[in-house]
């Protein structure tokens, strides 16, 4: 999804910081939350849960908001996730990298790069 920023600039990551204390380094803590946000907000998660009608495929219990009978379901990785760290060292490398590697730049000139 983007969005634009104050300046007309297309951005599809929310801000990480939130607090007025910058910390030196984005925590894996903080990345792999917003992995997770990613993950909950993302069309295949949302697709899996349609094509499978709400319902564990396991016993067949369908999800339901209904006060007093709420029912959770939640869309598993078949193949598992052991690659977190994996994923967050790319992310920390490549793109939270150092503010040496990094270049501040207008819209258009960063549309040219």
């Amino acid at each position: 999804m983007f969005r634009k920023d104050f300046y007309g600039c297309s951005h599809t990551i929310n801000h990480l910081f939130t607090n007025h204390m910058t910390p030196t380094r984005t925590s894996r803590a903080r990345i792999k939350g917003q992995l997770r946000q990613m993950w909950v907000r993302s069309y295949e998660r949302g697709a899996a849960m349609k094509r499978d009608n709400y319902s564990c495929t396991e016993c067949g219990i369908k999800q339901s908001k209904k006060k007093g009978s709420e029912v959770k379901v939640n869309v598993h990785h078949k193949e598992g996730i052991d690659v977190w760290d994996e994923v967050i060292e790319l992310i920390t490398e490549h793109i939270l990298c150092d503010p040496d590697k990094l270049q501040t730049l207008c819209c258009d000139c960063h549309d040219k790069k």
